[in-house]
């Protein structure tokens, strides 16, 4: 059965967390010897886009989406279902070189992680019984500056 796009919105990009979400219900019930058990989707998962960063990172996804099924039987999530937030980054590095002498230069460098001081949330929680289910409370490492000295001879 095909989908239309107010079925299936556009999810947000990033890493994907439904694979997560299934990894862990998966693991806390084990009936059938193995790890196959996936939950069952009752409801729309997605929530509205153009959300602020305050209401996104309190509720990434519709926790009320997902129920657990009947021990043993194979529920309906398919894979991947939702996304992550993603990640953006840029690296800097500068530096510069100064001769002192013939055979003799001093090289001074600079290195930015993350330069432009991205904001890049962390994966929800996924623990159905957190009372923290479906948020994000970490972050990424945000701005970090190393400046150097090298004596090439």
């Amino acid at each position: 059965m095909a989908r239309t796009a107010a079925q299936n919105p556009p999810q947000p990009a990033g890493r994907p967390v439904g694979y997560l979400l299934r990894h862990f219900l998966r693991h806390r019930r084990r009936k059938r010897g193995d790890t196959n058990d996936r939950v069952n989707l009752i409801g729309n998962p997605y929530l509205p886009s153009g959300r602020s960063r305050s209401d996104e990172s309190n509720k990434w996804f519709n926790t009320a989406a997902f129920a657990a099924g009947a021990a043993g039987a194979d529920g309906t999530l398919g894979r991947n279902v939702l996304s992550g937030p993603g990640s953006k980054d840029v690296d800097l590095g500068l530096f510069r070189i100064f001769k002192i002498r013939e055979k003799m230069q001093l090289q001074v460098r600079g290195e930015l992680t993350n330069a432009f001081n991205f904001i890049n949330l962390s994966a929800p929680t996924l623990t159905p019984s957190s009372a923290a289910f479906g948020t994000i409370r970490t972050a990424s490492a945000t701005r970090q500056v190393q400046l150097g000295l090298r004596l090439i001879f």
